[in-house]
């Protein structure tokens, strides 16, 4: 049974990381939160510090904070010898990846970014007509909109995003 810890406790977590661990028969170490006081079915963490001295090496973290944090805790658990799930964006900037990406190779670790969207019946529908018809496709173009942002959320408050 894989045994994970994750980093945050949005409303996301709750209604989309926490079931999706669940699915697959994982098990819940603990999560990491400075705002979560008690939550009955997982032990709370105030820090990753105190996660490292509790977990044992094969837990995978989930990293679920808003995105201008996901560089510097991914990077401080994969310097602890810890594999990890990144919610997308993996990083705000691209010498933060470089940075992880050496991290990986230097540990001989792993992370992967997480898209809870795979879980949308828009996308398992475009995943059939793919994976029938690949083949067949030579090109493939995307046309990406960018949604208004949503109030009350961290995307509305001031982040470090690159403009």
């Amino acid at each position: 049974m894989k045994k994970f810890c994750i980093v945050g406790s949005s409303g996301h977590v709750k209604k989309k990381i926490i079931p999706a661990v669940q699915k697959i028969n994982g098990k819940i170490d603990g999560i990491v939160s400075r705002s979560l006081k008690s939550y009955k079915k997982f032990k709370i963490y105030n820090s990753l510090e105190t996660a490292f001295s509790s977990l044992c090496k094969d837990t995978i973290f989930i990293v679920c904070s808003p995105p201008d944090y996901h560089f510097s805790q991914s990077i401080k658990i994969m310097q602890k010898n810890y594999n990890l799930f990144i919610e997308k964006p993996i990083t705000t900037n691209s010498n933060d990846l470089k940075n992880l990406i050496e991290q990986t190779v230097k540990n001989n670790l792993y992370f992967v970014e997480g898209f809870m969207y795979k879980y949308s019946q828009f996308y398992i529908d475009f995943y059939k007509i793919w994976s029938k018809k690949k083949d067949l496709i030579s090109k493939l173009t995307i046309h990406f909109i960018i949604p208004d942002i949503p109030n009350n959320t961290f995307r509305s408050l001031k982040n470090n995003y690159p403009t």
